[in-house]
């Protein structure tokens, strides 16, 4: 079950949305890669800028709910707890923009960072464009259904494309987070045996008293 992807809606309006384009619009700068001895343009091609924590209160609100439906979406999927999100991606993709295969671990310095859980949100109505779109490598269902507001949250080794859009711009948040995933985890309670109508906790028995209990027990 790790490896798969899992979707949660946001409840991010229409007007949300597009209010975070139109926020965003005037920081976009040409994406980069960390990927390096390859010609950036055969990587990617597209526009980005980020959203620092508290740099935009009238987004507050709305990034909110992206963060409370992350956490939410790795704590009932993956029974881990989020520790720290990276500053929330904005990604533009007009028409002949991509991002081929790959995955968010790829290249990030340890321990400076760490990535374990990923997930992007679609800003525009997939009506609006054409081409685009979120794909996975290796997985049963590989092409989520673009649904506006929705976030798709997946583990960042998962391998991933951003596809080709071919008319329109598509915009989508991403996200990065690291997580409680590998964390040393408390050794377990030492285990006890109760005898019925004992209290948990209670003075302990050796196993001689144990047995002898037992088989007086099942005298008449």
């Amino acid at each position: 079950m790790f490896m798969e992807w899992f979707w949660a809606d946001t409840g991010l309006s229409a007007a949300e949305c597009k209010q975070i384009i139109e926020v965003g619009r005037p920081a976009l700068a040409p994406a980069f890669t960390s990927t390096e001895g390859e010609d950036l343009t055969e990587i990617r091609q597209g526009k980005t800028c980020f959203f620092p924590s508290n740099e935009y209160p009238e987004l507050q609100p709305s990034l909110q709910k992206v963060v409370n439906t992350f956490c939410a979406v790795v704590k009932e999927a993956w029974q881990t707890n989020i520790k720290n999100i990276e500053p929330i991606q904005l990604a533009e993709y007009q028409a002949g923009d991509f991002y081929r295969w790959h995955y968010d671990m790829d290249n990030i310095p340890a321990p400076a960072q760490h990535r374990h859980f990923s997930a992007t949100i679609e800003l525009c109505d997939p009506e609006s464009y054409e081409g685009g779109g979120l794909e996975f490598e290796g997985m049963g269902n590989n092409e989520p259904a673009r649904v506006q507001g929705r976030m798709i949250v997946f583990p960042s080794f998962a391998i991933h494309r951003a596809r080709k859009v071919t008319k329109g711009e598509r915009f989508s948040l991403v996200l990065w987070a690291d997580s409680d995933l590998f964390d040393p985890k408390p050794p377990p309670a030492k285990s006890s045996i109760i005898l019925p109508g004992q209290q948990a906790g209670g003075p302990e028995h050796n196993p001689r008293d144990l047995i002898k209990i037992k088989v007086l027990d099942q005298l008449p």
